[in-house]
């Protein structure tokens, strides 16, 4: 009786380890796919690659992550306004060529945009790089949305925690690149962002 009780608890510790091992359709445990084909973390072994970011910060970061790598001078220009935010915000302006969002409640980065020479995000595509090489790098893992509003998105790409990472490649037009993008254009601003800040949805 005893041998048979054993044989059963092995097999239920031999289908936990199976079950634990393969979750998320075949992905290691600490994913899971998404039906857009996005991989997201989902457990506490993170990979640093698949947290989008910019210059090393993360949207939500507190604003004192963003001292400790940026610094501390920058010029703080405050609105009473949320705007496109949930809340009134203020810009920390730096001169080397990074704008902040922080939410005035909150402490959080809301969005972070970067014209700074080499600034990256967290898959190594900088502010300076061939626009070839850029979209190849992430039309490889992402996707280009389609606007709300109608209309393509070309170098803006939906990534994990619903987010949004805006290449942009000709700031005079604005931020979403509307005359489209050519391979030998250069990165000239990068900003990490939610949609809905953009007044859009995707």
């Amino acid at each position: 009786m005893k041998r048979i009780g054993m044989l059963i608890l092995a097999a239920g510790l031999a289908v936990l380890a199976v079950a634990c091992g393969h979750g998320g359709g075949g992905l290691p445990p600490h994913e899971a796919q998404e039906e857009s084909g996005i991989r997201t973390v989902t457990g506490c072994d993170l990979d640093e690659t698949r947290q989008p970011s910019v210059a090393g910060i993360c949207l939500g970061d507190h604003k004192d992550k963003v001292k400790e790598l940026l610094g501390g001078d920058f010029t703080e220009i405050p609105y009473a306004e949320a705007g496109h935010f949930d809340e009134p915000y203020v810009l920390w302006e730096y001169p080397a060529g990074y704008s902040i969002a922080i939410g005035r409640t909150s402490g959080r980065v809301l969005q972070i945009a970067a014209t700074a020479p080499g600034a990256g995000t967290n898959l190594g595509a900088r502010v300076g790089d061939r626009a070839g090489e850029v979209l190849a790098l992430y039309r490889a893992s992402y996707e280009e949305p389609v606007s709300i509003h109608g209309g393509d998105l070309p170098g803006v790409f939906k990534v994990e925690n619903g987010q949004a990472v805006i290449f942009d490649f000709n700031m005079e037009d604005g931020l979403v690149n509307p005359a489209g993008v050519e391979p030998e254009g250069v990165v000239e601003r990068i900003v990490l962002t939610y949609p809905v800040y953009l007044d859009d949805s995707f």
